[in-house]
């Protein structure tokens, strides 16, 4: 069995038109994001065999406090030029390919958008992109790192900083959309039979859609009509590879 795990460099300092893009450092709350994801992988008792990285700044620094944080030496990190180019799927595939087979599992560390083309292609169904220190991995039931192909790719985990806040947000969000539209198709209904409760109905269906939301949302599967996914919005803000 084959571990493969794929981490987006952490947020970088913005682009300079005077300094090389190669040598962007991580932004300080880029350290922060690099240090809780190493730690929810921590918790995973995940120990990558091999630490291969783009020998940009921005992705070998990202690359180090993981391998500080799992134990692993500095120095062994591999850098790989290929990684800060923009490859395709196909040579992604082929740079794992050629990965020791003396251990079963690595992580890479890289760039956009080779990393989320590269997610897409080797997981069949993922369509979200990888944030920016975001950590995707998945296990392949193969002997030899040569024979790894989508087809037998399993995902195991994928986070990113900030996804539990924003699932408590979108919770949040769907129960006070929910409770809006319940209130305001009962009230609607009350009002076709010609019954003015006056403000203490008012207050019973505030009442009544506060509970049926909370009980309701819970089944709401994705986005409503019209309405913009915290994922998509993500999508949206980043523009820095």
């Amino acid at each position: 069995m084959k571990h493969i795990i794929l981490v987006r460099h952490a947020t970088a300092v913005k682009r300079d038109p005077e300094k090389p893009d190669f040598d962007r450092s991580l932004k300080k709350s880029g350290r922060k994001e690099s240090r809780e994801m190493t730690e929810r992988l921590k918790d995973l008792k995940v120990r990558p065999g091999l630490f291969v990285s783009s020998p940009a700044n921005r992705a070998l620094e990202t690359a180090e406090i993981f391998a500080k944080g799992l134990k692993h030496p500095v120095k062994k990190i591999e850098k790989i030029e290929k990684l800060y180019d923009e490859i395709s799927p196909e040579e992604f595939l082929e740079l794992i390919s050629g990965l020791d087979d003396q251990f079963d599992s690595a992580i890479i560390f890289g760039h956009d958008p080779s990393f989320t083309e590269f997610a897409q292609f080797l997981i069949p169904g993922f369509d979200g992109d990888l944030p920016k220190c975001g950590v995707l991995g998945v296990e392949v039931d193969v002997a030899v790192w040569a024979d790894v192909v989508p087809e037998l790719v399993k995902k195991m985990y994928f986070f990113y900083p900030g996804d539990a806040d924003d699932a408590r947000t979108r919770a949040k969000e769907v129960r006070k959309e929910l409770r809006a539209q319940i209130e305001k198709s009962l009230a609607n209904a009350i009002a076709d039979f010609g019954i003015d409760g006056g403000k203490g109905l008012t207050k019973s269906l505030r009442k009544v859609s506060v509970k049926l939301a909370r009980e309701l949302a819970p089944q709401v599967k994705g986005p409503r009509s019209g309405s913009e996914s915290i994922q998509e919005s993500r999508r949206r803000e980043e523009t820095e590879v």
